[in-house]
């Protein structure tokens, strides 16, 4: 474990107490369990459910309360690693702690449309999800092609190719 946050884990160990809590502290708190899931490379259903567990007493308020960088950080790490979180619109007065929010509340582990892969791949790649893993292309940065996908683009290609023509001996132009 990196030495700088030794006495971040230590004291975050047990949670945070939220009453008492500056806006610094949430801060802290969020960044250290975000190095922890890394640390020990979570992804999917295992780091929803710890996300859950860490983050069970927050509220949209207290998730609010953090910089909003950590905020906007804490929601595309857990996309990358394979955890639904909803797009928000501040216009539309959906925050990202409010999805934050609804993701530590949620029921159930979403199952991810290709849509949403799709969607999501386009701000938060590469994505290092176990279980999304076999609909990803090999980068991670994108939908994996079906055989059905590669036979339908090799017929578009072929479709546009111009048939290729050959002018004989006497002038005269014949297509191949």
């Amino acid at each position: 474990m990196d030495a700088k946050w030794i006495d971040k884990v230590q004291k975050h160990a047990s949670g945070i107490e939220l009453d008492t809590a500056t806006a610094n502290d949430i801060t802290e708190y969020i960044e250290t369990k975000m190095y922890l899931y890394e640390l020990g490379g979570f992804t999917d259903s295992e780091l929803w459910l710890l996300f859950k567990d860490d983050f069970e007493e927050f509220t949209d308020d207290n998730f609010r309360r953090a910089r909003a960088d950590i905020r906007s950080k804490l929601r595309s790490y857990l996309l990358r690693g394979g955890v639904w979180v909803a797009t928000h619109s501040s216009k539309k007065g959906h925050h990202i702690s409010d999805v934050l929010f609804d993701v530590v509340n949620r029921e159930d582990d979403h199952e991810w449309t290709d849509a949403e892969l799709v969607e999501t791949l386009k701000i938060h790649k590469p994505m290092f999800s176990a279980i999304l893993e076999d609909r990803l292309n090999p980068t991670k940065t994108g939908l994996a092609l079906t055989a059905e996908d590669t036979n339908q683009a090799s017929q578009q290609a072929s479709a546009q190719v111009p048939a290729a023509q050959q002018t004989d001996s006497f002038g005269q132009t014949a297509t191949l």
